[in-house]
């Protein structure tokens, strides 16, 4: 793909290049780099030569100048970059307060929702669901998701009839943040918090859901239902 191939011919250095040295074409340039980054395979494009270390002073400099606009870009490019990954790198990433990672990518997605810009850019509620679904497969994300607020923008998402302007995206976005449910759901104490919201009642209502979602969907209902079959375990012995 043309991201790719600009990836491996230096692009992503050379951008990030152009946003530290010209400030007026900052955000336009990190918008690339977003772009960029929503491609796996341009990852190691990222972490080589210290792109990721110059990628995240950035950012943190970008929002003690005030420039919101380019931080965030920045910071969910970082989210994009992370991904899945598990490693100690990822986790200061993502921990980090003066990146505010995760809270960017939550605010966005909640704007987005609402079909509002945030800081000034009209982010795609699939592409925030794709980020969060990759970074919700770590165990040690998981508590930190729940926290941020995203299990409450999932049933609003999966009630949308239309997401990002066409049925592709529609579908897409919804298999996402149905999977993202699925993740959570896997560490048991975040099970009960789960339950307690109306989650379940969401995934139950889609209707006509393609064959992925329908999966994801299978999947997030029996893994929550272990939570309610090991209750129900609990009364049998005390009985």
């Amino acid at each position: 793909s043309t991201r790719l191939e600009l990836a491996k011919k230096g692009g992503v250095a050379l951008l990030l290049q152009i946003a530290k040295t010209t400030p007026i074409l900052a955000a336009s340039a990190l918008l690339v780099l977003n772009k960029v980054s929503r491609n796996s395979e341009t990852k190691d494009a990222f972490v080589q030569g210290g792109n990721m270390k110059t990628l995240s002073n950035m950012a943190v400099e970008f929002s003690e100048l005030g420039n919101t606009n380019a931080s965030v870009i920045a910071a969910m490019t970082i989210a994009n970059v992370i991904g899945s990954e598990e490693s100690e790198e990822s986790e200061a990433l993502l921990s980090d307060p003066r990146l505010g990672v995760l809270h960017y990518v939550v605010d966005a997605l909640r704007a987005a929702i609402k079909d509002q810009p945030y800081a000034g850019i009209n982010h795609s509620i699939y592409s925030l669901m794709q980020t969060l679904g990759h970074l919700s497969v770590p165990d040690k994300n998981k508590d930190r998701i729940v926290i941020s607020g995203v299990v409450e923008l999932v049933s609003p998402i999966l009630k949308k009839s239309c997401i990002d302007g066409n049925q592709k995206l529609t579908n897409l976005a919804k298999e996402s943040a149905v999977f993202v449910i699925w993740q959570l759901a896997f560490k048991e104490h975040l099970r009960p918090l789960l339950l307690s919201t109306d989650i379940v009642d969401s995934l139950k209502s889609l209707a006509d859901p393609n064959p992925r979602l329908k999966q994801n969907i299978e999947g997030a209902l029996f893994t929550l239902n272990k939570e309610s079959k090991e209750k129900e375990k609990e009364r049998e012995k005390k009985e």
